[in-house]
């Protein structure tokens, strides 16, 4: 299981590898399931910041499928700017077959015939991020933070500020008001999330508060 991966790990006392990589997979499949249920959901904004997180796998998961679901969701959304850069990069990809890359290209022609190749607004949450893209396919990126413990693997969003809980396990955070009312097991690697009484509601650094590591 996940969490045995994480008991081996700490074992050794050494970090592995392979044990990385056996997360950094378990972290493309879970925001790749993530982002379908919230497209089944109706929440195509949701779904549509969780799949821009899935170009950070894109060594793990097929291009191909991560920048087909992409320009779906962008579609769905009214993000045709968006779209429109995934049907760019579906183009560009060698190991699509010819034809399959043709059939993208009069798919991309028909939809932005009708609809100009621009987003409505930004997706972007909180305070403005003091970074910059640096090409046509990473301004995908823009409402991402660089690394995934900044992001919540409960819906796809960005940390940022918000009030967090931090899974012992997996190490992976999660915005607090993402989580259900009932829900103590991680979503990512379903161990044990720590209480959320006492260590949120103290006194310590204002880190310390947003953040609930569980301390023994």
């Amino acid at each position: 299981t996940l969490a045995g991966l994480m008991t081996l790990e700490a074992a050794s006392g050494t970090e592995l590898k392979g044990l990385d990589n056996a997360w950094r997979g378990a972290e493309a499949y879970h925001f790749w399931l993530l982002a379908h249920q919230q497209l089944y959901n109706g929440q195509v904004d949701a779904a549509l910041r969780t799949a821009l997180q899935l170009r950070h796998y894109d060594d793990v998961l097929e291009a191909g499928d991560v920048y087909a679901f992409l320009a779906l969701v962008g579609f769905y959304s009214n993000f045709y700017g968006t779209c429109s850069k995934a049907f760019v990069r579906l183009e560009s990809i060698g190991s699509i077959p010819k034809d399959r890359r043709k059939a993208f290209a009069d798919l991309a022609m028909s939809i932005f015939a009708a609809h100009p190749p621009a987003d409505p607004h930004s997706l972007a949450e909180g305070k403005e991020r003091q970074s910059h893209s640096k090409g046509q396919h990473d301004a995908l990126l823009n409402d991402l933070v660089a690394n995934k413990d900044q992001v919540c693997v409960a819906s796809g969003k960005a940390l940022r500020d918000a009030p967090s809980v931090r899974c012992k396990t997996c190490k992976h955070s999660m915005i607090a008001a993402e989580l259900a009312p009932q829900q103590h097991a991680c979503p990512l690697c379903h161990g044990p999330l720590p209480s959320q009484e006492g260590g949120s509601r103290g006194r310590g650094s204002l880190k310390q508060s947003r953040v609930i590591e569980g301390v023994h």
